[in-house]
């Protein structure tokens, strides 16, 4: 079945790990997802119960004694699972049109990127040409998932697909386009292992 012809929603492809074309629904759980986190974002600083009760609006799954500092971004909120006492300080993207699953005590740093969505590289399988003759994108993506434990450091981008184990610490400014095994350190663009961690 084409895409123009199939009459699965944006929600249904995700959930079975292909690929869409945004349709209405996506867009209304896009606006929506940003009418949220304009509260959050512009919440007096102060009001820390209210900034916690915005962010369990928001996203799937915020776990005890977890905080995500404003200012944030997020496709649709609700593909977001933070575990318990896991701290994600400020300017954080996590753009959520395929899920986003962040394990218990993590540390992530400011102006860190995930970044499970994307597109296909050839512009003949990323361009669809609709009925009415209309062009649109189509969108890919995989979870990201990061295991308890793990620090990231400031400025990190984790893209489409990516594991990072359980305990691992990402350097300051990586990119990281592949899965990082448990108990190392790894960093660079792209991020490689430098060396195992004793735990």
């Amino acid at each position: 079945m084409d895409q123009q012809s199939d009459k699965s929603t944006w929600l249904d492809k995700m959930r079975a790990g292909v690929g869409f074309i945004p349709d209405d629904g996506f867009m209304r759980d896009i606006v929506a997802a940003q009418t949220k986190t304009g509260a959050l974002n512009e919440a007096p600083f102060g009001d820390f119960a209210g900034l916690v009760a915005r962010l369990h609006d928001l996203l799937g799954h915020l776990g005890k004694n977890a905080y995500v500092m404003p200012h944030l971004i997020v496709d649709v909120g609700f593909n977001i699972e933070i575990g318990d006492n896991t701290f994600i300080n400020q300017n954080a993207t996590l753009l959520d049109s395929y899920p986003i699953r962040i394990g218990n005590d993590v540390q992530v740093g400011p102006n860190c990127a995930f970044y499970p969505v994307g597109h296909p590289l050839r512009v003949a399988e990323r361009r669809i040409t609709l009925p009415d003759g209309s062009h649109t994108h189509l969108t890919t993506g995989a979870p990201i998932v990061v295991e308890d434990q793990c620090w990231l450091g400031g400025n990190v981008i984790v893209m489409p697909g990516v594991t990072i184990g359980a305990r691992s610490v990402i350097g300051a400014g990586s990119v990281v386009t592949k899965s990082i095994p448990p108990d190392v350190f790894a960093a660079g663009n792209p991020c490689r292992v430098i060396r195992a961690i004793d735990n």
